[in-house]
């Protein structure tokens, strides 16, 4: 497997598998789209398009995030959220396993993809789904947020562009982020018949809603862990 493809694998209690498999372009680190056969009207960008969406639909027929989902939509739109599933996802670096549920296993999924879909919304999410963490927690989701945003902020400076370590850039991207979630939402609800894909992306919205309650309080929550370096300038 090369270094640019990632694999899930659902195992169902009845052992019936289902899988996904991504291969990704280099640069940009977006997701290499397959052809769509008869694709739904739910999928058009036009259709309940995102109101920060940039994307010109003379120029693109299909909203690419709803266009790389849909496979989701088709394997699970049966499926109920809390039907357990063991997960396995294969990199060519490691291979990450766990008994989860399926809308746990999905919004996992979805967030790879929606990060490298191609969507201008969400492309600060790139790099995160270059290094995805599979069924990564809230902490974890919030560490490396703000690791890209600062890692950003360190390119821009270094291109010559304005740039500093104040998180209110980070907060836009959560609201920005939001709004997409939330288009995302009334197109998936014209288009499916179990809650498994919605509630999928609500977990994702989850995050971004705890993000902009208070991003600097979210972070204090791990300034434990930076402590002991800290207590070196004190």
């Amino acid at each position: 497997m090369s270094e640019s493809q990632v694999e899930y694998v659902f195992t169902f209690s009845n052992g019936k598998k289902k899988k996904f498999h991504y291969s990704f372009n280099d640069n940009p680190f977006e997701i290499i789209q397959k052809p769509i056969d008869n694709p739904p009207e739910w999928i058009k960008l036009e259709f309940n398009q995102c109101d920060n969406c940039s994307l010109d639909s003379d120029k693109n027929i299909y909203c690419p995030q709803a266009a790389n989902i849909l496979p989701l939509i088709i394997t699970f739109d049966k499926v109920v959220s809390y039907e357990p599933v063991h997960l396995e996802v294969r990199t060519n670096h490691r291979t990450i396993s766990q008994d989860t549920t399926v809308a746990r296993g999905v919004s996992s999924l979805m967030g790879l993809v929606i990060a490298t879909c191609g969507c201008p919304a969400t492309r600060f999410f790139i790099p995160m789904g270059r290094f995805h963490l599979p069924l990564a927690s809230h902490e974890e989701t919030l560490f490396r947020a703000a690791a890209t945003f600062l890692l950003n902020q360190y390119f821009l400076k270094k291109d010559g562009h304005q740039s500093g370590v104040e998180l209110d850039g980070l907060l836009k991207v959560y609201q920005e982020i939001q709004r997409v979630n939330q288009s995302m939402l009334q197109r998936l609800r014209t288009a499916v018949q179990t809650d498994s894909a919605v509630n999928a992306l609500i977990l994702l919205d989850v995050y971004a809603k705890f993000a902009l309650i208070d991003i600097d309080e979210c972070l204090d929550e791990i300034r434990y862990l930076f402590e002991p370096f800290l207590q070196t300038y004190q």
